[in-house]
């Protein structure tokens, strides 16, 4: 598949004014080149309808979220985005590229999701240009990441997304859910645990994990020292459900940190061990 084959898509969605919401679903198994993006993108800039746009988003060979974000940068509607990674083959390096400078430079979007399936094996920072530009953004309140894991994954991929949660001003609302459906080791959350502290904005922080397979290493590690440390949450939601057999301390060290929050927040902790045997060796 080459060339700009969303041409007319392009000149369709910059003169249409009722359209609110749009959804971009892109599943790419063999070679896809040119910049079929970019007309998709300059569309988005002129349109000043579409208040939603979800992104669903699997090549990920090259920065083609480049001219999306560059779209974003000039659109003064969309209030909400969603964006989908789905991740079948290697995937390493920085691949948000230029949709995080555009979100920097947005002045409508307030609401962003990001959810990454992972199919494959996933490492590096991918997420740092993306992080970097929420850190400059001052208009979006809240976000929502999801990450399903099916495939072995290692490494602290959230990156500079944690450094930027320190710097943001606006973000009020934080909601993370893990879905783990196969091996997963390390400190995966990196530096987002530690990052957390130094935010004065972010109330209420809502943290679900759903453990099917082995989940090893201390990867709550900076997480966990967060929650019985910070002081500007209203309300915090904890609630793990493991689904097997293997105890890891990461439950009961989690649970012992939200025992020691001492600021006036609501706290809410919901434990549920769904295996025959979930008792510590």
């Amino acid at each position: 598949m080459s060339g700009h084959w969303m041409g007319e898509l392009r000149i369709g969605l910059a003169l249409n004014t009722s359209i609110t919401t749009l959804s971009i679903t892109v599943n790419n198994y063999s070679l896809m080149s040119g910049h079929w993006m970019s007309e998709l993108g300059s569309s988005l800039a002129h349109n000043t309808s579409i208040t939603t746009l979800i992104n669903s988003y699997s090549d990920m060979s090259r920065d083609r979220m480049g001219e999306l974000g560059s779209s974003l940068a000039q659109s003064t509607s969309i209030t909400t985005l969603s964006i989908t990674v789905n991740s079948y083959g290697y995937m390493s390096g920085d691949r948000m590229g230029e949709l995080g400078s555009g979100l920097a430079q947005n002045t409508s979007i307030t609401t962003l999701s990001i959810t990454v399936n992972s199919y494959s094996y996933i490492s590096g920072d991918w997420m740092s240009e993306l992080g970097r530009g929420l850190a400059q953004s001052t208009l979006i309140t809240t976000l929502s990441i999801t990450g399903n894991n099916y495939s072995y994954m290692s490494g602290d991929w959230m990156g500079e997304l944690g450094s930027s949660l320190a710097h943001s001003t606006s973000i009020t609302t934080l909601s993370i859910t893990f879905n783990n459906y196969s091996n997963m080791s390390g400190d995966w959350m990196g530096e987002l645990g530690s990052d957390l502290a130094q935010n004065t904005s972010i109330t209420t922080l809502s943290i679900t994990i759903n453990n099917h397979s082995d989940m090893h290493g201390d990867w709550m590690r900076n997480l966990r020292s967060v929650v019985a440390q910070i002081t500007s949450l209203a309300i915090l939601n904890l609630t793990l459900n493991n689904h097997t057999n293997s105890y890891e301390d990461w439950i009961n060290k989690l649970c012992q940190a939200s025992s020691r929050i001492t600021s006036p927040i609501k706290t809410f902790l919901e434990v549920n061990l769904f295996s025959e045997s979930n008792e510590k060796p």
